[in-house]
């Protein structure tokens, strides 16, 4: 497959992933030190949602985050008992990949179920959480990481926010593959900031 030309940098979109970095490294720092590397608490979304950023609060009641929380950490426990999730994400077998694409689409639907919804924590920020766990295997979902792959099907609201977010994460998932099996001295993280930096197509955003 060949891609399309690369469109214009968007400059402060360079800026925007030069800071988030900083946040990644830090929640980088904090999984290393973590006795129990995929137990999850309060603070691990707090450090997604830094990274993140946004406007969005996590602000899932007391009483009901503990269990909504628990099925991100069972989920994370299986990948880590999948071999294929050692792997990078351009030299998982073929014979594997579709069941790790849809693993993979499965923990970013989380947030979609009513057990495992935690209010301000979207499809988007789960998949930022699994990539931090496994950094070499999964892409981060994200509206710019969409616009610079050029996966078509864009559809957006009034406000430019992209609304069918989970329904395009396997095309992401394809896309960056074969990218990063073209490309073989990519990285997983260095084809993330090349995607996040294209300028914005319009249409379909104004």
């Amino acid at each position: 497959m060949l891609f399309r030309s690369r469109m214009p940098i968007d400059n402060r979109a360079v800026t925007n992933w030069g800071r988030a970095q900083h946040a990644y490294e830090h929640y980088q720092s904090f999984i290393a030190a973590k006795p129990d590397k995929y137990a999850l608490a309060f603070a691990d979304l707090a450090f997604v949602k830094n990274f993140k950023g946004g406007s969005a609060f996590i602000d899932e009641p007391v009483a009901t985050f503990a269990p909504k929380l628990r099925p991100y950490e069972d989920a994370l426990r299986a990948c880590a008992d999948d071999t294929a999730f050692a792997l990078t994400l351009s030299t998982v077998p073929d014979s594997d990949y579709i069941r790790v694409r849809d693993t993979i689409t499965a923990f970013a639907a989380l947030p979609e179920k009513p057990e495992s919804d935690i209010s301000g924590f979207g499809s988007s920020f789960a998949s930022a959480l699994l990539h931090f766990y496994f950094p070499l295997l999964v892409p981060i979902l994200d509206k710019r990481a969409l616009n610079g792959s050029g996966v078509p099907g864009l559809q957006v609201d009034r406000y430019n926010n992209v609304t069918n977010l989970l329904y395009l994460f396997p095309a992401l998932i394809d896309n960056c593959r074969t990218r990063l099996q073209q490309n073989q001295q990519l990285t997983l993280r260095e084809l993330d900031r090349q995607l996040f930096i294209e300028q914005l197509r319009t249409p379909p955003r104004s």
